[in-house]
């Protein structure tokens, strides 16, 4: 896939397993604009 096709995209993150950062990963190669949401972890 040629570098820039996703560049007007925006691809939010709520993974929290193997195959969502790694997917996410990809996107962000593409040059799509990563939005990653972290859950608070309240002890």
């Amino acid at each position: 896939m040629p570098s820039g096709l996703l560049q007007r995209f925006r691809v939010l993150d709520v993974s929290c397993v193997r195959s969502g950062p790694t997917a996410v990963r990809q996107f962000a190669d593409w040059a799509a604009r990563v939005i990653k949401v972290e859950w608070l972890r309240v002890a």
